[in-house]
């Protein structure tokens, strides 16, 4: 909202307040410009008048998306019953258990091997080390805590790697996500 309202007071009082400097520099090329008398500055009265009718449209703007929103919030019951809705409500959900079921087989595949399991234990060490810092008495340092954040952080994404390329090396299971993207 903050863009649009600078937009619209660039559009209103560059106009006005370039008049002055046009007409002192000579009137940007325009023969003639540079006589225009100062009184085309805008005066504290007209600044003070854009204002009010800034923040009046602003008013307006917040009111209509107000009153919007409760157009939304009494149509959607009568929405999400319609059959369309509940159609595919129901056709997301077989979506995701069919996904579910696809990618089970290949999680549990990784789940097993060693790997996996080896980053998983380096997640729940790091994991662990991170809340005793915090709980640390003399507290920890921003610099123990900043690396212990991002060992664990590195640790949690090693195993979500894991899974996910076990995911997307199992044909069965990409296939059922791309059909539920």
């Amino acid at each position: 909202m903050f863009h649009r309202h600078a937009s619209i007071l660039c559009l209103v009082l560059v106009p006005l307040l370039a008049a002055p400097a046009m007409a002192a520099k000579g009137g940007g090329g325009k023969k003639g410009a540079g006589t225009q008398p100062a009184a085309s500055a805008p005066s504290g009265d007209n600044v003070v008048a854009l204002q009010k009718k800034l923040q009046d449209a602003d008013a307006a703007i917040l009111t209509a998306q107000h009153e919007l929103e409760k157009v939304g919030e009494k149509l959607r019951p009568k929405f999400e019953s319609s059959q369309e809705w509940t159609d595919a409500q129901a056709a997301l959900k077989q979506a995701q258990a069919d996904r579910d079921a696809a990618v089970k087989p290949a999680l549990d595949r990784v789940h097993q091997s060693d790997a996996y399991k080896s980053a998983l234990a380096m997640k729940q060490k790091t994991s662990a080390q991170l809340t005793q810092l915090h709980s640390a008495t003399p507290p920890a340092t921003d610099e123990q805590l900043a690396d212990a954040t991002k060992a664990s952080l590195d640790a949690s994404q090693a195993v979500a790697q894991l899974e996910n390329d076990a995911v997307a090396n199992d044909a069965g299971a990409k296939e059922a996500s791309a059909e539920l993207a």
